[in-house]
């Protein structure tokens, strides 16, 4: 028998305890990590988020690039934390994003209309917060077309959504219509 505390020991006992974590392989006494009084059919199992995943689709007059990147778009304006954290927030959305976009032969011809939706739980305030979480995807995106990230380059329309979801993320959409 285990030498745990009393208080560990009765929370076990009055079914506290949902799951125990070990360094090691647990001991032949551990507690399952789902809890027995849920029944089978009941357990739901979220989808992991994937790697990026790319569609290119392409005819005579329509370039269509869309991307699903798993990251959690944060508005700077809201999270708190030091100067380092938010520079490190946005450094890994940039390096997601940038190992997301293809190797294109050809650069992509303009104008583009570039939609990015913010995936995840909390809506945020469309005119303020919202631009502002995008802020770092949208600098890898004007760098990958070319173009400054100003916002005033007149061949490239910014256009910013979001959607609840289960899993955090960003979808990328990049398309030319061409005349």
């Amino acid at each position: 028998m285990r030498d745990d505390p009393e208080w560990l020991t009765k929370a076990r006992s009055e079914g506290r305890i949902l799951s125990e974590t070990w360094a090691g392989a647990p001991p032949a006494s551990a507690p399952s990590a789902t809890p027995a009084h849920v029944p089978a059919e009941d357990r739901v199992a979220l989808p992991r988020p994937e790697p990026a995943a790319v569609t290119i689709r392409t005819d005579s007059v329509r370039l269509v690039i869309e991307l699903d990147v798993p990251i959690r778009l944060v508005s700077e304006a809201n999270a708190g934390g030091k100067l380092g954290a938010k520079i490190g927030r946005k450094s890994k959305v940039k390096a997601a994003v940038k190992a997301a976009l293809p190797k294109l032969a050809e650069p992509i011809p303009l104008p583009v209309v570039v939609t990015i939706t913010r995936l995840g739980g909390k809506q945020l305030d469309a005119d303020d917060n919202l631009p502002r979480a995008c802020k770092p995807v949208k600098d890898v995106l004007a760098e990958f077309l070319g173009v400054q990230d100003t916002g005033r380059d007149p061949r490239v329309r910014w256009k910013f959504q979001q959607r609840p979801a289960y899993s955090a993320g960003c979808r990328i959409r990049v398309e030319f219509r061409g005349g």
